[in-house]
């Protein structure tokens, strides 16, 4: 070694100890722009639902080349994807660009037919006709025309003029392009008809006045459905049956059928017991009562089908002990009725019990246990609960594969919580090619992370350093100059800790220029308390959670306004996990299962279960995958992006 090389390693050494006196006032290191995205891109991320990425591929592409002969396909498709996000006003402005600049393609069409979509939505049916008056005149495509006539015969249905909407309906289906387009004009004709004023009286003279063809058919499914959906599974099997018998080529027989299946199914359950064993006098008792009410909502909807109760819950409190919990899966055990159990919540007391419901051969599912000994038990553990290995594993895949990121510090707190995803992320992460640079624990509470930050930028430049030797070899000065103008060689923060602690630590990252970089997080992210503190530095930051309250699918909707009906309060995820716990051990009981035996196989066999929870493939061990949800913060607020 030369003189000169190692007087200035001492100087870099002697520098990285003193950091925190020179990391304010940097400039950026210029960074190699990505390529613009392409069209395809683009279309890739609208068809997979990542409508925000979509908006930005597409503008990126429109911008590229404004010469493009696909410019007026990537403006429909921009148009759509802000449909698609609720953002009205900017969807109806590329539409109109659409219409205004190539008034004589397919894609103008298309366009006209959002737009009279979205005045009707808006409540201007009269615009909306309007719209499409125009737009049938001018000879659309089949596949425009077919929707031009649903959505007029849709408005006509809500105004209660049932003739005029059926005879639009009539010419859609008469355009329809073979079974699967008819099925789903069917489908969508009878979800709008379901949820009109159409009374009673006026489908069943509907069904007297045109027997065995169009509208009949449309009407006896409704009524079906109406009845099914109103709690009476004996009345609805009889319009299905009907509809069977009358229909039997019809797109739709294969629904009326699994109606009437899950008709007779329902009609064998008779005096069912499923256990729940919660520690509801502990110091867990609001957790258990989340529990309870997923379990109980799940429960009493299927009963509510019926004039007796058929499913009995057996709840039994475990007292947050383990030995009262063995002792109270014992009694359940015993009780030849008790056809499951539900819990316990503690991974210590699932362990306890789990000797006594493998003898006697009963399934037990934990909503909520995370040990990773829970996996190991055999035959008659399951579990449904996002545990923190999953969590590592979803955000860093997402990072890496969907983000294109590789190079990761982690800042993570001094808990168990904390230093399961820290190490679970970095193996994870470690497995997918990627690299972490350091790991640096914090305690919890604590307000002030300086220490914390200036040892991951020094961290940060010695690694840098040890990557570009030649650097060794500058003037002090230059060297000095370059570390003052820190800027992170790192791709992404992760920071599994609690919406409290980070949202005060992303303000003091971006106060040591760490601000470029993706910020990702854990389910505790899931607070106000995330955006109310971190305010505009978490902006575009990601987490995983196993639950969400906000998400736009139906089904989660539909959960969450039906438990806030019920409850008076907000579903949470232990909430969700039980009820989809609950929903699993019924949806056995509705394919014919009636013993202890037929529950465990019907746990085993499911593959893709969509949970409210998320999508559920069980495991030979009893442990349950879950494809968890990816949040990210968008202007002040939470949106889901997967």
């Amino acid at each position: 070694m030369n003189r000169r090389y190692g007087f200035s390693s001492l100087f870099i050494i002697s520098f990285l100890l003193c950091l925190a006196s020179c990391t304010r006032g940097r400039v950026p290191v210029p960074a190699v722009q990505p390529p613009a995205p392409s069209l395809s891109d683009a279309e890739a991320a609208f068809r997979n639902g990542q409508y925000q990425d979509a908006v930005h591929a597409f503008q990126s592409f429109l911008a590229s080349d404004p010469a493009d002969p696909r410019i007026p396909e990537a403006r429909l498709r921009l148009g759509e994807a802000y449909f698609a996000m609720k953002e009205i006003n900017r969807s109806l402005e590329e539409l109109d660009q659409v219409v205004r600049d190539f008034p004589d393609t397919s894609q103008a069409d298309q366009a006209r037919l959002l737009i009279s979509r979205i005045h009707y939505d808006q409540g201007n049916a009269d615009a909306s006709l309007a719209e499409l008056r125009g737009l049938l005149v001018r000879s659309p495509s089949r596949a425009v025309g077919v929707q031009a006539f649903l959505l007029r015969g849709e408005i006509f249905m809500q105004r209660r003029d049932i003739s005029l909407g059926l005879s639009q309906w009539k010419k859609s289906l008469s355009m329809a392009d073979g079974q699967e387009e008819t099925r789903r004009l069917y489908e969508e004709m009878a979800r709008i008809m379901g949820q009109s004023a159409v009374e009673e009286k006026t489908l069943m003279q509907i069904i007297r006045e045109t027997p065995g063809e169009f509208p009949a058919d449309l009407s006896l499914f409704v009524m079906g459905k109406r009845s099914w959906d109103g709690g009476d599974p004996v009345k609805a099997s009889r319009f299905f049956e009907k509809f069977h018998s009358l229909f039997p080529a019809h797109p739709l027989l294969g629904e009326a059928k699994n109606y009437m299946e899950q008709g007779a199914r329902l009609a064998s359950l008779s005096h069912m017991r499923i256990g729940c064993i919660l520690p509801l006098s502990g110091r867990q008792k609001e957790i258990a009562n989340q529990v309870l009410h997923g379990i109980q909502f799940s429960v009493d909807r299927l009963n509510a089908s019926f004039l007796e109760k058929r499913i009995e819950l057996v709840i039994r409190d475990s007292e947050e002990t383990p030995e009262k919990a063995k002792a109270e899966m014992e009694n359940l055990a015993a009780d030849p009725d008790v056809i499951a159990v539900i819990g316990p919540l503690m991974s210590r007391s699932v362990m306890e019990a789990a000797s006594v419901a493998e003898n006697a051969h009963l399934p037990v599912i934990t909503p909520a246990a995370a040990a990773k000994e829970i996996a190991k038990t055999d035959g008659y553990i399951f579990r449904n609960a996002m545990t923190n290995s999953a969590q590592a594993k979803a955000i860093a895949e997402y990072a890496v594969r969907n983000l294109g990121l590789h190079t990761f510090v982690v800042l993570y707190p001094d808990d168990y919580y904390g230093t399961e995803l820290n190490g679970s992320f970095v193996k994870q992460v470690t497995a997918l090619g990627g690299n972490v640079v350091c790991s640096i624990s914090y305690k919890r509470g604590a307000v002030d992370y300086r220490p914390q930050i200036q040892s991951m930028i020094r961290k940060d430049l010695q690694m840098t350093l040890s990557r570009n030797a030649d650097m060794l070899a500058q003037d002090q000065d230059s060297i000095k100059e370059w570390s003052r103008n820190y800027f992170p060689g790192f791709d992404a923060v992760y920071l599994p800790g609690y919406a409290e602690d980070v949202g005060l630590i992303a303000p003091q990252l971006a106060y040591y220029n760490i601000s470029s970089v993706q910020l990702l997080g854990s389910h505790n992210w899931n607070s106000v308390e995330l955006i109310r503190r971190g305010e505009r530095f978490v902006e575009g930051a990601v987490f995983t959670d196993g639950f969400f309250a906000e998400s736009p699918h139906t089904d989660i909707a539909e959960f969450v306004e039906g438990y806030r009906r019920t409850y008076g309060e907000e579903p949470t995820l232990f909430s969700a996990q039980a009820y989809d716990a609950a929903e699993m051990i019924l949806q056995t009981l509705y394919r014919g299962g009636k013993s202890r035996e037929d529950i465990r196989k019907g746990l085993l066999a499911q593959k893709n279960f969509p949970g409210i929870s998320g999508l559920t493939h069980v495991h030979a061990s009893g442990d349950m995958e879950k494809e968890l949800f990816l949040i990210r913060v968008e202007n002040g607020s939470f949106r889901q992006i997967n």
